[in-house]
C-alpha cells in the first residue's frame, strides 16, 4: 500500500506527493502508527501535523506539505520562536 502514494502532476512533468498514509509514514520514519499519535501532543515545541482525514481501522491521511515542512523544521526538536513580551 505504501507504493500507492497519492500524487498530483507538477510543472515540467514531475510528480509531487500530495499526501502520506499512516503506512507511508511508518516506512518513512521507521516508527509505529501509535508514535505519530504521541508526536501530535502539544507538549512538544513542534508537534507532528494532525491527519487531514482520520479513520478508525484504516490508514489516516496526512498532508505531505505539512509533514515535509515539519520534518524540514527539525521535527519534534525544532526551535520554535517565542516572544519575550
Amino acid at each position: 500500500m505504501g507504493a500507492q502514494i497519492n500524487q498530483q502532476s507538477a510543472a515540467a512533468g514531475q510528480t509531487v506527493q500530495s499526501s502520506y498514509t499512516t503506512t507511508d509514514l511508518c516506512v518513512k520514519f521507521k516508527r509505529t502508527a501509535r508514535t505519530f499519535l504521541r508526536w501530535q501532543s502539544e507538549k512538544w515545541p513542534n508537534p507532528f501535523p494532525k491527519p487531514i482525514s482520520a479513520s478508525k481501522g484504516a490508514d489516516n491521511v496526512y498532508s505531505a506539505k505539512a509533514v515535509d515542512a515539519w520534518e524540514a523544521a527539525g521535527g519534534l526538536n525544532a526551535q520554535v520562536a517565542t516572544s519575550n513580551e
